[in-house]
């Protein structure tokens, strides 16, 4: 039997964790191919944008996928090119990827 892509995620979760926003997220049905890396995008100001920030949410880093979240500090999300603003939401999506 061939495997086929992981499963739609659920919808991520975001939460304030110190001085970061935490997003998580449940792995999706793997479907036989083992999930080696998370796209992980967060919502610019104006809400129309998504934008992947690499550095504390590289979702090709191994801990980050066997953990199912990152943090990313708040300074960051406050600079652009998300420019959040005090009280802003922060949403975020988050996909499975396989080799």
């Amino acid at each position: 039997m061939a495997s086929e892509a992981p499963a739609q995620m659920q919808v991520a979760t975001t939460s304030i964790v110190g001085t970061a926003a935490r997003i998580s997220w449940a792995a999706p049905a793997s479907n036989g191919e083992a999930i080696t890396a998370y796209t992980i995008k967060v919502l610019q100001t104006g809400g129309s944008t998504y934008s992947e920030e690499p550095v504390a949410c590289d979702g090709s880093d191994a801990t980050i996928v066997s953990n199912l979240y990152c943090d990313i500090p708040l300074a960051t999300l406050r600079a652009p090119p998300f420019s959040l603003g005090l009280g802003d939401l922060v949403r975020a999506t988050v996909a499975a990827g396989s080799a």
